[in-house]
Order: structure tokens, then C-alpha cells, then sequence
């Protein structure tokens, strides 16, 4: 009989032989680590509804090229949608004096007021809110541009002088936007004569006194009785100039969109 047996660790290959027993290596011990869960995106302001406003496009006229313009003043109820987004800090919600240094204290508009224009905002608060939008202010050759027309006309909608009544001027606060017709111009940019003065985004160049620039404010607004401010401004025109800080009741705008 053969003997098969064999050292611990061999065995017979039944040709009497020991050989070495093979084994297979042990499998290789892994470890599964687990991937973080990704990081929380940054909070940040909501973005404006696609309705912000409709614009109509101004044609460029001499150095100034074409851009878009909101056909009304923005209104309550959009600047307290981006408020309410956080974009926006709130619009003053109690009496402010006019900028003109009149002794009128006039109230803020409310949400009661939603499609008035908003009015108390500063130059910042102006400017924030456009931006949120996707826009900016106008500046104020663009601004007259889109007033007056390549050809300047005296009133926004033409040569007829207005009487009152044909535009939101004259009365004891603020109208609901392109509720006044004939205040329109022939491309359908409303309110420019009456309703609120609006802030530009320009300074005034003369201005040299004090640490709050003085800024550009143009148009009519609802307190306005004189029909001699009812027509286009000339850029040249220091009296339609306010400080960037202040909040009035008479003052409101608009925003502008490069094309």
C-alpha cells in the first residue's frame, strides 16, 4: 500500500510525491467609506417673478443707444415682492416732508395702495430693487430721451398742454399706475409727467457741498399744480435735484434695461 500521507501543509499528488498544498490567498479586507452629503446651497435672495414689469424699447438717439424702459413707475405690490425675498429692505411706512422743502407731510403708500407706485424710497433702495429685477435706474439722458423723444417734444405725449385732470397731478396723493391716458408717450411709457417724480442714476455735476451726493430726480408727481412742470426737463435744469438719502412721498421710480 502506498503511503499517502504527507506533512502538515502538503499533500499526495498519487505519484508519491508530497507537494505543497495551495491555498488561496485570503481576500483583502476593504472599507466602505461613506460620501458626505453635499454641502446646503448658500441662501440667498429669491429670484424676481417673471413679472416685473413690462418695457418698451426706446430707439437710441446721438450717443445714446437703445434700451428698454418700464412702461409705469414700480408699484407697491412689486417692491414688497422683493421685500419679501429679502432683496428689498421695506419701504418707509409713515409720514415723510416732501424733498422739495415744502411743509407737506404726505402718507407712504401701503399695500392698501398696491398698484399705486411705491414712493419713500431712497436712491438705494431704488437701486436694490432693480437690480433684483434684472435691471437698473435709467439715467437722465435716457431718462428725458424716452420723456421728450429725439425730436424734445414739450410734453411727453405731444405739444397739447395739459390741463388738470388729464394726468395724475394736482390732488392729494398718488394714482393707480397708467390710470391717466393722455399722460403717455407714443411709444406707451405712462406716468412721466405726473404721479411721482422718479430718481435717475445719475449726480448732479454741479453739486460740490456736503457728504450725501445730490441726484437727479425728474417728471411731475400727484402734488404738482403748476402745468409748467409737466413738460420735459432739460438735463441742464438744477431744480429737479435731491439728496440720495432722502425718503418722499413725492418720489418713486422706474427701472431701465441696456439691450
Amino acid at each position: 500500500m502506498l503511503d499517502t500521507s504527507c506533512p502538515r501543509g502538503m499533500y499526495n499528488d498519487m505519484s508519491q510525491r508530497c507537494v505543497p498544498d495551495v491555498i488561496d490567498p485570503a481576500p483583502i479586507a476593504t472599507t466602505v467609506v461613506a460620501s458626505a452629503p453635499p454641502a446646503p446651497p448658500a441662501q440667498a435672495a429669491a429670484a424676481p417673478p417673471k413679472d416685473v414689469g413690462p418695457m418698451v424699447r426706446i430707439a437710441g438717439f446721438d450717443k445714446i443707444p437703445a434700451f428698454d424702459l418700464d412702461v409705469t413707475e414700480v408699484t407697491v405690490r412689486a417692491y414688497a415682492t422683493c421685500a419679501a425675498a429679502g432683496a428689498c429692505i421695506p419701504h418707509a411706512a409713515h409720514d415723510d416732508p416732501d424733498l422739495f422743502g415744502l411743509a407737506l407731510h404726505a402718507s407712504c403708500n401701503t399695500i392698501a395702495e398696491s398698484e399705486h407706485p411705491v414712493n419713500c424710497v431712497s436712491l438705494a433702495q431704488a437701486r436694490a430693487y432693480c437690480a433684483w429685477a434684472g435691471k437698473r435706474l435709467p439715467r437722465p439722458e435716457e431718462w428725458i430721451l424716452a420723456a421728450g423723444g429725439p425730436n424734445a417734444r414739450p410734453f411727453p405725449w405731444g405739444a397739447q398742454r395739459p390741463v388738470t385732470g388729464d394726468l395724475c397731478a394736482g390732488g392729494k396723493g398718488s394714482c393707480v399706475v397708467g390710470s391717466h391716458p393722455l399722460d403717455a408717450t407714443p411709444e406707451g411709457v405712462k406716468d412721466m409727467a405726473g404721479n411721482l417724480t422718479e430718481w435717475t442714476d445719475d449726480e448732479f455735476p454741479g453739486y460740490s457741498g456736503g457728504t450725501v451726493p445730490m441726484v437727479f430726480v425728474l417728471g411731475g408727481n400727484w402734488f404738482d399744480h403748476d402745468p409748467r412742470v409737466w413738460d420735459v426737463p432739460s438735463r441742464s435744469d438744477t431744480s429737479f435735484v435731491a439728496n440720495a438719502e432722502q425718503h418722499s412721498a413725492l418720489v418713486g421710480f422706474r427701472c431701465a434695461r441696456s439691450t
